[in-house]
């Protein structure tokens, strides 16, 4: 929900369209760094890539706080449930606060990251390990009022070929509505390639299309 936040703390901007998944021209792309300026006590430093849909300001919308987001990490963090149940805490936590405090009072009792490890899936490397779980955040729509988003992680070292990253997929839908297949599509799979990288081969990847 960085993208929340860069509305009422205008933190974040957009990133270079070579350096971002296709998005099938639905999804918006922002970066910002971490740790992000809403959680400055988040342990992790590196770049965070948030990828929101059309509607997800929306409270009428079916993709209403459906998105993802990447953390690409410098150094060799902790990535332990107990490390990242800590993390995505403090990073709801904080945006919290960026959006309602002032407005209304805050509960931060009432925010925080459950999850559970998973078996992963058949592609998973062997420094990566899926987590699921919810989290509890601060409602947008709805003044002082909380929900719950259903989440999936995965986190990988990518020892040799690239920056730790984490790979959080949020939304309020069952993960039986259709938008936890379009999140799955775009953000299903790790690349733990540099940027520079990635954005190599999404050009190649175009030139072939013409």
């Amino acid at each position: 929900m960085a993208a929340m936040a860069s509305i009422a703390t205008g933190c974040a901007t957009r990133s270079p369209s070579e350096d971002k998944p296709s998005l099938q021209g639905q999804w918006q792309t922002e970066t910002v760094q971490l740790p992000v300026t809403f959680a400055p006590d988040i342990s992790f430093h590196g770049r965070e890539e948030v990828h929101t849909p059309a509607g997800f300001l929306d409270p009428n919308s079916e993709r209403f706080l459906s998105y993802a987001f990447v953390w690409r990490l410098d150094g060799a963090p902790d990535l332990s449930k107990a490390s990242l149940e800590q993390a995505l805490t403090r990073y709801f936590v904080g945006l919290a606060r960026s959006v309602g405090e002032g407005q209304y009072p805050i509960d931060p009792a009432r925010i925080g990251a459950t999850l559970a490890e998973i078996e992963g899936p058949a592609d998973a490397r062997p420094t990566q390990h899926v987590l699921r779980g919810k989290i509890r955040v601060l409602d947008p729509s709805r003044i002082g009022q909380y929900m719950t988003l259903h989440a999936d992680v995965r986190a990988s070292s990518c020892e040799g070929s690239g920056h730790p990253q984490v790979v959080v997929r949020v939304s309020p839908q069952a993960r039986t509505h259709a938008v936890w297949t379009e999140l799955d599509s775009l953000f299903g799979a790790f690349d733990c390639a540099p940027p520079q990288e990635r954005a190599a081969r999404q050009l190649r990847a175009s030139a072939k299309d013409f």
